[in-house]
């Protein structure tokens, strides 16, 4: 059990550190498209139609849309796993836990039935003799 929860930290630590780097990644992306914007903006005297602007706001929303769904999906997978992987141990520890009560049961009557033998050849010896 122990090894199962520290396997799950380490996941967790791994999609923090995940998450970072998208995150920094999504906040280049979104730091560069606002200076492409400025120097377009600039370039162009201020003759970038409110059309043209709106549209590169677009793109850049679309784009954090687009990264933030793509981390949301992978975190809701890692999620999932960690979760059925629990599920899997469970059931696992539920079957030994079966097959241990079946092996106690099966030496008990292996047991019950050598002694059953010997007094069977305990009592026929005794009417032999």
């Amino acid at each position: 059990m122990c090894v199962s929860h520290l396997d799950q930290d380490l996941k967790r630590a791994d999609l923090d550190a995940d998450a970072q780097e998208v995150l920094q990644r999504i906040s280049s992306q979104v730091g560069q498209n606002d200076n492409n914007l400025n120097n377009n903006l600039s370039n162009n005297n201020n003759k970038i139609s409110l059309f043209d602007v709106t549209a590169s706001i677009s793109c850049i929303q679309v784009s954090v849309l687009l990264h933030s769904s793509e981390r949301v999906s992978s975190s809701a997978e890692v999620y999932g796993s960690v979760q059925q992987e629990a599920r899997v141990a469970r059931a696992v520890e539920v079957v030994l836990a079966h097959v241990d009560a079946l092996r106690r049961v099966h030496e008990r009557e292996s047991a019950e039935l050598e002694e059953a033998k010997r007094q069977e050849e305990s009592v026929e010896g005794k009417r032999e003799g």
